[in-house]
Order: C-alpha cells, then structure tokens, then sequence
C-alpha cells in the first residue's frame, strides 16, 4: 500500500484515503498562516467584550497595565486602531469591532474544542478480536451481559500480533501461533446435519439429491471433516455448496439452501427456536476447541477479568 512521503506529515500513512488526507493535511498546517500575536487577541477580545482594561485584566489574571500593552502589541501588528480611550471608557473603532466579532467566535469555538479534548475520559476499551462466526452466533449473549468497560469488536480471521494491534482478548478456534499466552478453552464444538423444517422432512423421506452444505475451512486446515466423513465415502461435489464461515453454513440451511453439516454450539439458537431441526443423534468433533487467548501481561486488567469472569459462568 502507499506510503506517505510528504515531509510536512509527522506520521506515515498506508491506506488510499489517508493518503489522501495527508495531502490536505498539507493545507491545514500554519506554516504559511499569517497569525497575530494570540496572547494579544486574547486581550483585547476580553477588553472588547468587558468594555474595561481593569475587567480584562481581572478575568485574565494579569495587571491592567499588562492588558494595554497587549492592545498596544495587537494595533501595531495589524497597524490599526481598535480602541477609542476616552478616560476609563473603551470605545471600539470600526477596525476593532471587526476584529472583535471574527476574533470571539474563533477564539471561542478553539475553546470549546479544547474542553472537548480534555474532557476526562470513560474506561478503557475493551478490545476483543474474534471469528466471524463467533461473533455471528456465539458472542452476542455475552456480550449484552458484559458492562464493564465499552467494547471495540474486530471480525478477523487471525491477528498476526495481538499486542501490537492492543487486542485484550482473542477468542477463536485452536491455539496454534499463540505459544507463550494464556489460554482458555471456550468449547468443543461438533458437527450435525442440520436443515429447515420443510427440507428436514424431505431428508428424512430418504430423497435422493438433495444439496449438502458444509464449511470451506481454507489451506490452513487439513483435517476438519466434512460430507465425505460423514457418508463415509466420496461424495459428488457437484452436490456440495461450500460457504466460509460456519455462521453462513447455518444461514444457507436456514433459508432451505441445502442441507448442512453445522457446527452445533453455533447452531443452538436456532435450534432452540426451530430454524433448523437436528437430522441425527450422531455427530463429528472438530478437530481443536475455540479458546479465549490472552497475553499475560494483560491478564490483570479489570475489564478482562469481568469478562473472563462471564465467560467461566459459562462453563
């Protein structure tokens, strides 16, 4: 992906569209920006809004000697009068109503945005990465009894790094690349043929034909079963719809697609609910559990302990 190499930018960028905001970055920057002294513009908007030097100077902490001078300072920088002093009364000139006017509503809305961003922040996120498929039919109970802390959901498939990428939790299936965390196995899951009401009735009919469904697991899996297992022979693969995620192979058997061999812990609700009938007592255990994997440095953190503290409920 591109780099940005504008010498203006202090931070190297990588996606399209921050580059491209790199490069408008380059028109908010103040190098070329023709500033008056903003110590000065304080002082005078305070005196243009409290119409006094004294006023000014009490609501800003300095001398009323101090706020003139910087009055003083501003009108020779720009090389116009903004006051008429007659005795104690300040009188703005035209120059200085303009200025006033710009200059308040600039200066206050640089206000406001810097209470925003020092505004005290809430807790810290709690930052899970996790399968698709958990994250489809598995995570969200858990999630809506978890209130611990706010949570940033990442849908990968495996991060490379987790502390790099700050990830709390990583819950997912099998452990391998994660030699050194702590791990916790979440559940075992296994596959059963699964399908709508109306297409369960055909297969127990004994129809012939019917399509089969089942997960496509990818080059990093060699021996998760599949309809082949299953029948205990081949199986023509003309007749087998292959989805990504079990999440969709459940989806695809919902909607009547075919019939799928599907993840049971996954397919629970929908059980429960009738979406899907389970077509056999029989079943085929994946190979590896899913697990929630924490490096153990973060181990301590309060918003992880609440959470695998729900999980252990779990069990």
């Amino acid at each position: 992906m591109p780099w940005c190499r504008d010498r203006d930018c202090q931070v190297f960028l990588v996606a399209p569209e921050e580059k491209r905001l790199c490069s408008e970055r380059k028109t908010w920057g103040t190098t070329n920006l023709r500033l008056p002294p903003l110590n000065a513009l304080r002082a005078f908007e305070c005196a243009a809004r409290t119409g006094s030097f004294t006023l000014a100077a009490k609501e800003l902490g300095v001398s009323s000697a101090a706020v003139s001078q910087h009055v003083r300072n501003l009108e020779a920088y720009l090389d116009r009068k903004l006051f008429l002093r007659n005795n104690n009364q300040l009188q703005l000139t035209d120059a200085g109503r303009d200025l006033y006017m710009n200059a308040a509503a600039s200066l206050r809305d640089i206000s406001q945005f810097t209470e925003r961003l020092l505004a005290p922040r809430g807790p810290a996120a709690l930052v899970i990465s996790c399968d698709a498929s958990l994250a489809d039919r598995w995570l969200p109970p858990l999630l809506a009894k978890y209130h611990a802390a706010p949570v940033e959901l990442r849908i990968e498939d495996r991060p490379e790094e987790m502390e790099s990428q700050n990830i709390d939790i990583r819950l997912g299936y099998g452990v391998d690349g994660y030699a050194g965390y702590w791990t916790k196995e979440l559940f075992h899951d296994r596959l059963v043929p699964l399908a709508a009401p109306a297409l369960a009735t055909r297969w127990q009919s004994g129809e012939a034909g019917l399509r089969l469904i089942q997960m496509d697991w990818g080059p990093s899996f060699s021996q998760v079963p599949g309809w082949s297992d299953w029948m205990g022979g081949a199986v023509d693969n003309h007749a087998i719809l292959r989805a990504s995620t079990g999440a969709q192979v459940l989806r695809l058997a919902e909607a009547g697609a075919g019939v799928a061999l599907g993840q049971l812990t996954l397919a629970r609700e929908a059980l429960s609910e009738g979406r899907l009938l389970r077509l056999s007592e029989n079943s085929l255990p994946l190979p590896a559990p899913y697990f929630a994997i924490v490096a153990h440095a973060r181990l301590r953190a309060s918003r992880i302990q609440a959470f695998l503290a729900m999980l252990t409920e779990q069990d």
